[in-house]
C-alpha cells in the first residue's frame, strides 16, 4: 500500500487487528507510531493530503469492535476475514484483494461483479496465501481488465522466487522491523514479495501495463 502510493495512486488501506494470525494490520502499523483513533478520525482528510491513509476496520465497522474478542478466542479464520475484503469503508471502486484460498478467487470476482466494481484483481497464492505468492504460482481472476489470464508467477514480473519461510512475518514488533528495513531500502524476498504486489495494485489501477511494467 505505501509504495503503490508513492508512485501516485491514491491507497485507502483497509485493515484491523490480529484474530487468526500473530499480527494484523492494524498492529504492525501501532508498533510503528500510528494513532488508530486518530488515523482513524483523519483518514478522509488523510488520504486527500497525503495520498494514502488507514481505514482501522473496528472503527469504520463499529460491530467489529464488538465482536474481536471473541474472533480473538476462537484463533482462526472466520467469515470476517472472507467479508472485509469487500467492506472497504472508502467506497473504493478499483481494488487488489488477496483471499486465503484459490477455491475462493471466482466466488470474490462474482460478489464484486454484484457491488459495481469498476476494476478489481482477485489474488491467490497456491500455498494458501491472501497475496500473490513469491513463492511459485498464484490463481487470479480479473474484472474490468484483460489478457491477464488465470495464474501468474514472479517469473512474469521479472522476479526470483523465494521460500515462503524468507517472508514469514511474526509479532507486531517483528513486522515493524521488517517494514522499516524494507523502506529503507534493503533487498530480498520482502522487497520482491512487495514488488510482486504493488505491480498488480499499479495494474489495477490502470497505471501499469502488464506484470513487468508494474
Amino acid at each position: 500500500a505505501i509504495v503503490v502510493a508513492a508512485c501516485g495512486v491514491p491507497v485507502a488501506k483497509h485493515g484491523n487487528r490480529a484474530a487468526s494470525s500473530k499480527a494484523g494490520t492494524a498492529d504492525t502499523l501501532e508498533a510503528l507510531g500510528l494513532d488508530l483513533a486518530r488515523a482513524s478520525a483523519r483518514a478522509a482528510s488523510t488520504l486527500a493530503d497525503l495520498n494514502i491513509a488507514f481505514f482501522f476496520a473496528q472503527a469504520h465497522h463499529p460491530a467489529l469492535g464488538r465482536i474481536a474478542p471473541i474472533r480473538k478466542a476462537l484463533g482462526r479464520r472466520t467469515i470476517f476475514n472472507l467479508i472485509g475484503p469487500l467492506a472497504n469503508p472508502a467506497g473504493v471502486t478499483r481494488q487488489l484483494v488477496g483471499v486465503p484460498s484459490p477455491a475462493f478467487v471466482p466466488l470474490y470476482r462474482e460478489a464484486m461483479t454484484l457491488l459495481g466494481t469498476e476494476a478489481a484483481l482477485i489474488v491467490s497464492g497456491e500455498e494458501g496465501l491472501d497475496e500473490l505468492s513469491i513463492a511459485g504460482p498464484s490463481r487470479i481472476a480479473a474484472l474490468g481488465l484483460s489478457g491477464l489470464g488465470e495464474r501468474v508467477s514472479p517469473e512474469e514480473a521479472g522476479l526470483p522466487r523465494h521460500p515462503l519461510e524468507a517472508i514469514r512475518g511474526g509479532d507486531a514488533e517483528f513486522n515493524a522491523v521488517a517494514l522499516r528495513r524494507l523502506l529503507m531500502g534493503e533487498t530480498g524476498a520482502y522487497r520482491d514479495a512487495v514488488l510482486l504486489n504493488a505491480a498488480a495494485a499499479l495494474i489495477v489501477a490502470g497505471e501499469a501495463r502488464d506484470w513487468q511494467d508494474g
